[in-house]
């Protein structure tokens, strides 16, 4: 009998181990959100280098029998180890999504920066403290929502963070100062509305809150201007402007920054109540893919997004070696759906995206943003005839020549506290002054205009 046993437990560990190579290999794991290891073809060299082996143990290791089931189940493992709360949780990890690649360096003893004014009732925020009071950059889970963590700024090899990304700012400002304004805008991560007050005093204590930050960085700009965009956050905490599972805000929170942002660069904002609203529903975002948690996926989000009135729209992805073959896009991509409804707006991030719109006014807008400036992005379509949107982590073309080619008015840089904050990004932003790759002058086309259904 117990040879038998032994038998069938063998076979069926070498039947699971073969089955490896009989079943449809897997290019995507739609769970991790990354590229699975390809079957490595043999040669000898590689064999003698070791190369093949290390390669195939990848591949193994990406496609074994019932891998979704263990990731899932590792997921769930991780949830519950240590205290376990209904209510709260905390997880560490990588968990900035837009920063890049380098690390957050905390120094809560420099004394060098501007001292923003932080007393007003305006930022009072509800909730316990007792839970997150020792959390530095860490997720905390609480109440069903996903709320990042600041970890302040930090010393880079150009200065303090704060610094960095003010002088950069204006080296656009004073490049262009005979022909367009520039905005510097930060936008929030949730922790700035949704922390409770007691921890927040403690983020001011150590220099490590969004808004001091966000205030730290503006009151550097001498010749850029900044987006006090969480002022007018603060004032509508009680709406939807972040989601419970997702890193990014809504497209009700980017309109706030939109409202922000026109107060600074003296226009009227259209009224929330004029534009079409829309919603998608069941929407997983970011931080739930990177937890898993459970009581995240019983709090789904939905995202809202709003089309402004009597205002149609052709957008063109700017492709090729020199960004000069048009590409039919959609400003708002309405066949976006569960994991991917963040993708309504402008539907991914492209490194160059054309924007023509029938706006009464010949000014022509340049966004400079990551993925936290799409949103912003649909609102600007109202109040210009052109916008130019380029993702400074992708584009390698010559901005300021863009802007001098295109009569560009405004040039409006968006990414979101944590990405200010990251000395890469900000270089990315500052290299693109001096790219070698100048684009070629892009005639006006709309042909391709589109109005949206209601």
């Amino acid at each position: 009998m117990k040879t038998t046993l032994n038998f069938i437990f063998f076979a069926a560990l070498l039947a699971w181990g073969l089955a490896i190579f009989f079943l449809p290999a897997r290019l995507y794991s739609d769970i991790e959100k990354r590229e699975l290891k390809s079957l490595p073809n043999f040669s000898i060299q590689q064999f003698v280098e070791k190369k093949y082996t290390d390669s195939l143990d990848g591949y193994l290791a990406d496609h074994f029998v019932f891998r979704d089931n263990f990731v899932n189940f590792s997921f769930l493992i991780k949830q519950y180890r240590g205290y376990k709360s209904d209510e709260m949780g905390i997880f560490e990890g990588n968990i900035d999504l837009d920063a890049g690649a380098i690390e957050v360096e905390i120094d809560s003893n420099s004394n060098n920066s501007p001292n923003p004014s932080v007393d007003s009732a305006l930022y009072t925020n509800l909730g316990e403290a007792k839970y997150v009071k020792q959390l530095h950059s860490k997720l905390l889970i609480y109440n069903g929502k996903a709320v990042q963590i600041f970890g302040g700024e930090n010393k880079t090899s150009f200065g303090m963070s704060t610094e960095y990304c003010a002088k950069v700012a204006d080296q656009y400002a004073d490049s262009l100062r005979a022909t367009a304004r520039v905005f510097l805008a930060i936008p929030p991560a949730s922790g700035e509305l949704f922390l409770p007050t007691a921890y927040k005093q403690e983020q001011l204590s150590q220099k490590r809150d969004e808004r001091y930050c966000i205030q730290t960085t503006y009151n550097y700009l001498k010749s850029a201007k900044g987006v006090d965009i969480c002022s007018e956050l603060h004032l509508h905490k009680n709406e939807y402007l972040y989601f419970a599972t997702d890193h990014h805000w809504t497209g009700r929170g980017a309109y706030y920054g939109y409202v922000a942002f026109c107060k600074q660069a003296g226009f009227k904002p259209i009224l929330l109540d004029s534009f079409n609203r829309k919603v998608i529903p069941n929407f997983l975002g970011s931080l739930y893919r990177l937890t898993r948690d459970s009581r995240l996926a019983n709090n789904p989000d939905s995202v809202e997004y709003f089309i402004p009135p009597h205002i149609r729209t052709a957008a063109y992805s700017m492709e090729g070696a020199n960004y000069n073959q048009k590409v039919k896009k959609q400003v708002w991509a309405e066949i976006a759906k569960g994991e991917n409804s963040y993708g309504v707006f402008l539907s991914r991030d492209y490194p160059f995206l054309l924007i023509e719109t029938n706006a009464p006014t010949d000014k022509v807008a340049l966004i400079i943003k990551n993925s936290y400036g799409n949103p912003l992005t649909t609102f600007l379509v109202s109040h210009y005839k052109r916008i130019l949107a380029v993702d400074y982590r992708k584009f390698k073309g010559n901005v300021l020549a863009l802007c001098r080619q295109h009569n560009v008015s405004d040039v409006i840089i968006c990414q979101g506290v944590f990405a200010a904050n990251t000395a890469s990004n900000t270089q990315m932003i500052q290299k693109m002054m001096f790219s070698p790759l100048i684009v070629p002058t892009i005639s006006r086309d709309t042909s391709a205009f589109v109005t949206y259904s209601k």
